[in-house]
């Protein structure tokens, strides 16, 4: 018997929940955050979950047990709470990277001083220091368990938290290398310096 792709599975919760707060651009970890996600679904949605449903569903109460999933209209009230038409399109779509919006600061690199230095993380434990050139290139100047080195340069047009990072270009002693992703699942979290 072939196994339902659409199934409710720990990875495909934890997917959307994270999915949910690149969204909104917070992480949801206190009640504060259970109560303020409950509104944000229902002003944007029309829909409704409580606060408790949303700790269950983010593992912050097991009064239900460790083994815990949500039902279906759980994940399709977030699912359509970001934008898609129900759980299964959000597997499907995302599992393919589609198209996303992301609600997050977002950072014009043309935009910058020359010199201006920007810190960018990304799980996990990663980090890249980069010094502004001009435009839309940079220098490496510091990369922690990452593929980009300490002089590389790269271009770059935006950044936008909770998004991934997209390096058009990576240069490497004058040599072209590749294209970079950084933050491809969890995005990146960038601070200027």
């Amino acid at each position: 018997m072939p196994v339902d792709p659409h199934k409710i599975t720990r990875e495909g919760v934890s997917e959307l929940r994270q999915a949910v707060e690149t969204f909104i651009d917070r992480r949801i970890k206190t009640p504060a955050d259970f109560n303020y996600l409950a509104d944000a679904i229902r002003e944007h949605s029309r829909l409704s979950l409580s606060a408790t449903t949303l700790k269950r569903t983010w593992g912050y109460i097991r009064d239900t047990g460790k083994e815990y999933l949500p039902g279906r209209y759980t994940l399709c009230v977030l699912a359509r709470f970001i934008g898609y038409r129900d759980y299964e399109d959000f597997l499907d779509r995302a599992t393919h990277f589609q198209s996303a919006t992301y609600i997050g600061q977002t950072l014009d690199c043309a935009s910058l001083d020359s010199g201006a230095e920007v810190m960018v993380r990304w799980e996990p434990g990663r980090l890249c220091r980069l010094r502004h050139i001009e435009g839309t290139a940079f220098e490496v100047i510091e990369s922690v368990k990452g593929k980009l080195q300490s002089g590389d340069r790269v271009e770059c047009g935006s950044m936008t938290q909770n998004a991934p990072l997209y390096f058009s270009r990576v240069n490497r002693s004058g040599e072209e290398m590749m294209t970079y992703v950084a933050g491809t699942r969890s995005g990146i979290r960038f601070e200027l310096l």
